[in-house]
């Protein structure tokens, strides 16, 4: 129950037999893990000498980083003699809660094997370090092969959750949204009693990402009738739905009820999503005004959405003037501005 009956329990042991017994050790390790003692983990890790497997190494990793020991999970990790998915998790784990989001990058880029649990991992670490980009390049990157192989394996490990945590939850979320199994993503999302706001935003962003974008609204709605206070990953989400449907006034709306009502800083993403829906629905000279007067440094996206919007409305000049300016960040080695360019 605590720490210090833990240490009792374990004084007992020591005189008996069961001192040796490899599956009790590694009880030990984990109690001790999971109250904040990793001391006391490597101690018993490292009296189990030869008995140690990859379960106790992981188990040792996993109280190093419970206790925020970051440098003694990395270290340990290279000290095995095998790795498992597992094992990469943990550290990746370890990288992410630290702040080291650049060292999981590439620690996750190195990995063998990922699970859902990688996954997710680097996104909400991108999300809380306020990477928008990165957080959403990677929910749509992940693996879109083997969706149904995915699945179980994510259901089989939900199952096995004796209660559904958030965390689990959430990332069972991710991976129905991912793989498109929407209908099963809102039968989990509605039995979720107390749903948080990664709950919502990863449900908003699913459905805008796989042509539910009115859904994708509704859930912004009931969302906000329930006091979550929305973020900048749900704002994208809402930006994108109403820009695959073309709904160009509610999504100036949403923008500004962003900053003025929300209080919410906007990205460049935000504004690229922006300017994408104006181009589109041939408000060119609007859209120019904002992709030129951003506070930041438009990203290509933006650009050639603005150039593939000149072509399609047949506004020559606009396009070749928005080309041409290197205030509009085009990348003079990037052929697709040009490209579009060369085709009006």
């Amino acid at each position: 129950k605590n720490l210090e009956e833990g240490r009792c329990l374990h004084a007992g042991i020591k005189r008996t037999d069961l001192s040796r017994d490899s599956y009790l050790n590694n009880l030990l390790i984990a109690m001790y893990g999971r109250h904040g003692s990793p001391a006391d983990a490597r101690d018993v890790f490292d009296k189990l000498g030869a008995s140690t497997t990859i379960f106790s190494w992981n188990l040792l990793i996993t109280a190093f980083v419970s206790s925020a020991k970051t440098q003694d999970a990395a270290a340990a990790f290279s000290r095995m003699p095998q790795h498992d998915v597992v094992s990469w998790n943990a550290v990746l784990s370890a990288y992410t809660r630290s702040g080291r989001t650049p060292m999981a990058r590439q620690l996750f880029d190195s990995m063998p094997q990922r699970s859902v649990v990688s996954w997710t991992t680097m996104i909400t670490a991108y999300t809380e370090s306020r990477h928008l980009s990165n957080a959403k390049s990677f929910f749509y990157k992940m693996p879109q092969h083997n969706k149904t192989g995915l699945l179980e394996k994510v259901v089989i490990l939900f199952d096995r959750v004796p209660q559904c945590n958030m965390s689990s939850c959430n990332s069972t979320l991710v991976a129905y949204v991912q793989c498109g199994y929407l209908d099963q993503a809102h039968k989990l999302f509605a039995r979720i009693p107390d749903r948080d706001l990664a709950s919502w935003s990863i449900m908003i962003l699913g459905c805008a990402g796989n042509r539910q974008e009115r859904l994708a609204l509704e859930h912004f709605g009931e969302m906000l009738l329930e006091g979550i206070k929305c973020d900048e990953i749900t704002m994208l989400g809402v930006l994108s739905a109403c820009n695959h449907l073309g709904l160009i006034q509610e999504g100036v709306s949403y923008f500004v009820m962003m900053v003025a009502e929300l209080g919410i800083d906007p990205f460049v993403e935000h504004f690229s999503s922006l300017v994408d829906l104006l181009a589109r629905v041939g408000q060119l000279r609007e859209a120019h005004d904002l992709l030129r007067n951003m506070p930041f440094v438009p990203d290509p996206a933006a650009c050639c959405s603005m150039l593939g919007a000149c072509r399609t409305h047949g506004d020559v000049e606009l396009g070749a003037y928005t080309a041409a300016n290197e205030e509009f960040g085009i990348e003079p080695h990037h052929p697709s501005p040009y490209l579009l360019l060369s085709s009006m």
